[in-house]
């Protein structure tokens, strides 16, 4: 019985229908496919194994220091010695915000009825952008971006404070970036890409 190659519906097509042409990409993609995962795990374990080496060091630099280390929060820098290499973890919050931004934002709309004179339109055009979805989602930065308006007005306040309890961290992720000098001095991304390891 001769060979047959499975299409995308399941069906079993014998292989003098199927043209050399199409042999040839089913081989690349399986071919890349195989290395890709390997290379993948491979990153993977290097990101892994670095932020653990990278912890050593930093809480070694807290215990030093003094410093509580239960208490670490923030972004790092780990040079080398004579600072030609250095290895940055940048740590990043995801927000969502639960039904109080639902509240949060019809305390607002009320107080914009009641203030919807003159300058007053600014800041009904700001709630609103703040509001505004992009693919179904919040933008975090205009919702924070309210935070920052001296306004007195109990429902303003009652907003505010409805936002801030929405607020929820999703999920914490460390973003690693590994530099070298060059020849010239300046600093050389190696880019591994491993944002989303």
């Amino acid at each position: 019985m001769g060979k047959f190659w499975k299409d995308h519906h399941g069906h079993d097509i014998p292989d003098r229908f199927v043209s050399e042409l199409d042999k040839m990409k089913d081989k690349l993609t399986l071919k890349t496919i195989r290395e890709a995962k390997v290379i993948s795990a491979k990153l993977t374990k290097f990101k892994k194994e670095l932020m653990t080496e990278v912890d050593i060091v930093f809480y070694k630099m807290l215990e030093e220091a003094n410093i509580d280390t239960d208490e670490r929060k923030g972004n790092l820098t780990i040079c080398s010695f004579d600072k030609s290499i250095k290895i940055e973890v940048k740590v990043s919050d995801r927000f969502q915000f639960d039904d109080n931004i639902t509240l949060a934002q019809t305390k607002l709309n009320e107080y914009i009825e009641l203030k919807m004179e003159g300058t007053d339109r600014d800041v009904a055009e700001l709630i609103n952008s703040a509001f505004s979805t992009d693919k179904g989602k919040l933008d975090n930065k205009r919702i924070f971006s309210l935070f920052r308006m001296n306004i007195k007005h109990p429902l303003w306040v009652e907003a505010i404070e409805l936002i801030k309890k929405s607020i929820q961290v999703n999920s914490t992720t460390r973003y690693t970036r590994i530099w070298e000098k060059d020849a010239e001095g300046k600093y050389q991304n190696i880019d591994l890409n491993m944002s989303s390891i």
